[in-house]
Parts: C-alpha cells; structure tokens; sequence
C-alpha cells in the first residue's frame, strides 16, 4: 500500500518527534540519581505505578504556603543578582540555583545579591559546573528534593521576571482560593524587544529599566511555564518549561487548563505573566552561547 508524498513525510515526522522525544527521556534517566519516578513513556506524557490518579497526579499534604524558586545559570553573573532581588522583594522562600558557568568562569558566588542571600539562608547553590544539557535534570532533582518541604515551586530562568498584577507577595498570590484544586498554574511569556539596544552601556545590566517596550509578535508569547504544587509523584521535566505528566492545571486567573506542552492556545496577561528579556544584548547572546 502506498501513500501520497504528504502523508509520507507527515508520518516520518511524526516518527521523529517521537524518537526524540525518547531520546530525551532516557538522558534524563541516565542523568537523574535522585529520581524514583514514572517508569513507562507513553506517547507525549509518562505513567508510572497504578496507584497514581493520572488526572490529579495525588500528592501528599503540603500545606504551609512556602514558595521555592528555582533555575538553573550559565554565564548570567552580571545579570542574576537583579534576578534574585524581583524574587527576593515577591518573598520568595527559598531560590535555589544550579550554577552552570563553565569551569574557567567566575563563580556566581561572588555576585553581591547571591552573597548576601546565601548568608541570609535565602540563596542555595547547586554546583553544575561544566555540566552539558543538564536544566531539566536539575530541576528533576530539584523537585524530588524539595517537594515535601514545599506547597509550590516555580522553575523560571534568569531572563524570566514573574509579575504580579494585583499582589506584591508571592504567597497572597498563590492563597488565593481559585487555585485551591490545581496542581499547577500555567503562566504566560510577555516578551519584550531589545529596545535597538545590542550592547550594554556605562556598565548598567539592569533589564527591567532598560527594555520597556514588549515585542510586537504576540505569537511568541504562546510559550509558557508552569508553578507546581508540592508533594505531587510523577514529576518529570523532559524541556525546561512544563512537566510531561498529566496535572490539574488552571491560568493566572484560575481559568482551567490542559498542561502539555510549552506551548498554550491562548496568552493571558492578566492575574501573573512572566516578562521575558530574552535580547538583553547581543553581548549577552554570544556569550551564553558559549
């Protein structure tokens, strides 16, 4: 039986993503020493042992409100300590770092705000140095570590800056009761152009004041990233923006909503988004890219 040209290469595609898609899941098992998980791939999702509700992931009781953040961060020396000041003045429990400059590189440790937070017992470094496609195994282990400890934990890179439309604090945000019977909350890009600024200039790294206008392609603003409730079994993050079990999910709003992939349908910047300086500089850019 033969099929027309189309349909052959929609196939073979298919085929691919699916074999990648594998392929990612094993490295992350093979890299993973922390993680007693799911154990069989299923299409774009992961199942694990029957005792798990597939469509509430069940988890144990946690119930004390304390926020965890944590990302993983490559040459961002001169940018992260604003990073961590947003969080720190969102209240933030606890942001927990995976350091993953290259060996040759400054330790982020030496950055100010990562100095003092790690004397305050706010800031917890994670050493990956070196370590090559290592973000979705570090926040896999960040989880398991941290779920019982927890209530949420957010994974949000350093050029992501979460803003809070009618809160100044973290946990008024997450108290509130349209969020009581989720296990995750999805939360939208806002990116924002490069203001036709390619170099940074007078040494002034910050992002927030220097690039003020979002980007005029709302199509990129699908993408998107996720807060977790903690205590959930199953987690397992196979690209750096949402876990690939099934959950309980709802927007910034409380409106529900399906968690696949990075990806959503609809852009709401309404109740909490993500602002997104992913052009800080073209200095920046050649650097990570390193």
């Amino acid at each position: 039986m033969t099929f027309p040209q189309k349909i052959n290469i929609f196939i073979v595609d298919t085929v691919e993503k699916m074999l990648r898609h594998k392929e990612r899941i094993q490295r992350i098992r093979k890299n993973s020493q922390t993680f007693n998980g799911p154990t069989q791939v299923s299409g774009f999702y992961e199942t694990g042992s029957s005792n798990i509700d597939k469509k509430s992931n069940k988890k144990i009781n946690v119930d004390n409100n304390k926020v965890l953040l944590c990302c993983i961060a490559k040459q961002e020396n001169k940018y992260i300590g604003e990073w961590v000041t947003h969080y720190k003045n969102l209240g933030v429990d606890k942001i927990v770092i995976y350091d993953n400059n290259l060996p040759s590189y400054e330790s982020i440790k030496n950055v100010p705000e990562i100095k003092e937070g790690i004397k305050s017992g706010l800031v917890e470094i994670k050493d990956a140095a070196g370590k090559q496609k290592y973000q979705c195994t570090a926040y896999n282990i960040c989880y398991q570590n941290n779920k019982n400890d927890y209530e949420w934990l957010m994974f949000f890179d350093v050029d992501e800056f979460l803003v809070l439309e009618n809160h100044k604090d973290i946990h008024d945000f997450l108290r509130q009761d349209k969020f009581k019977n989720f296990n995750s909350i999805l939360i939208s890009w806002k990116v924002y152009s490069d203001n036709d600024l390619l170099r940074v200039e007078n040494d002034n790294y910050a992002v927030m004041s220097r690039f003020t206008t979002p980007s005029t392609n709302s199509g990129i603003n699908k993408q998107s990233k996720c807060i977790l409730r903690g205590g959930l079994s199953n987690i397992r993050f196979a690209n750096p923006h949402n876990p690939i079990v099934k959950l309980t999910c709802c927007d910034a709003t409380g409106k529900e909503k399906v968690l696949t992939k990075a990806r959503t349908t609809e852009i709401v910047h309404k109740g909490a988004w993500l602002n997104h300086y992913n052009r800080r500089s073209e200095e920046r850019v050649s650097r990570n890219a390193e």
